[in-house]
């Protein structure tokens, strides 16, 4: 490092080597983030900088750099930072992305009044019904098409995006993923639900909650109905994968060719050719549907 100022880590200001290692560095923290836990604990997050680094060292065959990492304090501490900062920007573009799609998204319109925009709001915030392709009757659920158009903007964009660059992480398309998504969605619909926009932080001590309690039902969907939520995750990350440019995927291309459909694999309670739905809209299995 060459004329550094500690108190303000500035990545310009590594050498060549060390800048390319960290960047992609930066990259293996931000899919950590994004793919296993958007809010992780403090320890997490220096075991996933960590390894991210030591990672990073491996590919760009960098030993070196990862021997000051690990022994030099003033080093590890510059590049912890660094890499550390991609927390807060994940979150704000994630923040961003769902503000600036959310109305269009849910047919929400300026030329709608104060009221009828928070009636709107509400119902939408009904027990997930944004997450819906249709909210109205609350059919697909997380099929909504505001996911894909996210998600597309953060991992998909361009040939340099994290999901084009390690497309293993994100197929399928992860849950984890799925739940970020949904929190910043419900932060952007927060944001309405006066009928006038507020401008918010997307803090993690407020939307932490909402992040765990989404991936809560998500996994409660894979325990009842682990094909439908396997679907969701193929689809959307097939039209992701597609909307990138890239060519639909072969039999050669996708290694999961068998899923639990094929398999036979239902909840132990239920048998296979029950096809009955449960009408009770308090009830869970409404909308993780029946097996299929």
């Amino acid at each position: 490092m060459r004329n550094i100022d500690p108190r303000n880590p500035r990545e310009r200001d590594l050498s060549p080597l060390s800048h390319s290692v960290l960047q992609l560095a930066c990259r293996y923290f931000r899919i950590r983030l994004a793919t296993i836990d958007a809010f992780p604990s403090d320890t997490q997050v220096v075991s996933w900088i960590k390894a991210s680094f030591r990672q990073a060292c491996t590919d760009k065959n960098a030993p070196r750099r990862g021997e000051r990492f690990h022994h030099e304090a003033e080093y590890y501490k510059y590049i912890f930072q660094l890499i550390k900062r991609k927390m807060s920007q994940l979150r704000n573009k994630v923040k961003v992305a769902a503000l600036s799609s959310m109305l269009q998204a849910y047919g929400i319109t300026l030329v709608m009044s104060k009221q009828e925009i928070k009636a709107r709001i509400a119902f939408l915030k009904l027990r997930y019904g944004f997450t819906f392709e249709n909210p109205d009757n609350r059919t697909g659920l997380f099929r909504h098409p505001i996911f894909a158009t996210i998600a597309m903007e953060l991992w998909f964009k361009s040939s340099t995006s994290d999901a084009i660059k390690c497309s293993q992480s994100f197929n399928p398309f992860p849950i984890p993923t799925l739940a970020l998504i949904a929190t910043a969605v419900k932060f952007a619909l927060d944001s309405w639900s006066e009928g006038q926009f507020e401008d918010f932080d997307f803090e993690a001590d407020k939307n932490v909650t909402k992040y765990r309690a989404t991936m809560t039902h998500l996994m409660e969907w894979k325990e009842k109905n682990a094909p439908l939520l396997a679907d969701v995750q193929y689809t959307l990350w097939r039209k992701l994968w597609a909307a990138s440019g890239h060519a639909p995927l072969t039999e050669e291309d996708d290694e999961r060719q068998l899923d639990d459909a094929d398999f036979g694999i239902v909840p132990q309670d239920q048998p296979l050719n029950d096809t009955t739905t449960v009408t009770h809209t308090e009830s869970a299995e409404a909308e993780f549907g029946p097996v299929e």
